[in-house]
């Protein structure tokens, strides 16, 4: 999931590696098997979904009641830019010039008008973002991605994914803050509630929670190294808009070009 990335100990994954790509099934059809590991994915997810009910939904959704969602938007987008440095240096190495400059400019203008990255007004003036990761870096060389996995406490990841994330912390700019797991930590809890609503019809509608988090994964990974316009399905749609620093929330008319709307009345 986008707010569950696989950042584990250099340790702890030289240990996972070794021992899930050695392995390797085919289905009935005689087709590939992308989750060899299920029984053993399954419990963990068991695990995760466990720890997401009881601590960080319940936390998402306190702080849904105290911050209104432009506020959520903003620390989305805030968080959203500090990853300039992964998707700069993702897109160098697939020689992806350009989108490497689109990158640069939007981190550059999000951070100045648009407050430290609080807003977006490189995409209300049509500079696109161009995110890339490692872990696409390294499937566009043509690295296979191994089985899927599900992390303990992180969630669903591949080996070729896993170490790109790990290769990504130094070049995070919050790894050098202190308390970076706490900065982790707000971002995971704003981001799920943003994403409250969508997750739980997510979970109403799939008749196996599980096969639809692994499914929707790979397929957006695999989109996602083929360079395939996709829609990421852990987050929710952009509501469209004009204003130039809009957040995403379908109720800010944008009247006030910086307003957070800090002090709208907490729901009940």
């Amino acid at each position: 999931m986008h707010a569950l990335p696989s950042k584990l100990t250099l340790a702890g994954l030289l240990v996972l590696v070794p021992a899930v790509t050695g392995c390797a099934s085919t289905l009935p059809d005689g087709s590939p098997n992308p989750d060899p590991l299920e029984a053993v994915n399954r419990k963990v997810f068991w695990f995760n979904d466990k720890v997401d009910f009881f601590v960080l939904e319940p936390l998402a959704h306190c702080w849904d009641k105290i911050a209104p969602k432009s506020a959520q938007s903003s620390i989305n987008n805030f968080f959203v830019n500090l990853r300039w440095p992964i998707s700069f240096v993702s897109n160098l190495l697939q020689g992806k010039l350009r989108a490497a400059g689109t990158e640069t400019a939007r981190f550059v203008i999000n951070s100045t008008a648009g407050v430290l990255g609080l807003f977006d007004p490189a995409t209300r003036w049509g500079i696109e973002e161009r995110h890339e990761d490692l872990g696409e870096a390294f499937g566009k060389w043509g690295i296979p991605s191994g089985p899927y996995l599900v992390v303990p406490l992180f969630g669903p990841s591949t080996p070729r994914d896993g170490v790109g994330s790990i290769a990504e912390i130094p070049l995070s700019p919050t790894y050098y803050a202190q308390e970076p797991y706490a900065w982790y930590a707000g971002d995971l809890v704003n981001w799920r509630a943003l994403n409250l609503e969508e997750i739980a019809k997510a979970k109403e509608r799939s008749f196996d929670w599980y096969v639809f988090v692994r499914n929707a994964y790979l397929q957006s990974r695999a989109a996602k190294v083929k360079d395939s316009d996709v829609q990421d399905p852990y987050v929710a749609p952009e509501e469209g808009g004009d204003d130039l620093y809009d957040t995403g929330d379908p109720d800010d008319t944008g009247d006030d070009l910086y307003d957070l709307d800090f002090d709208d009345e907490v729901p009940s």
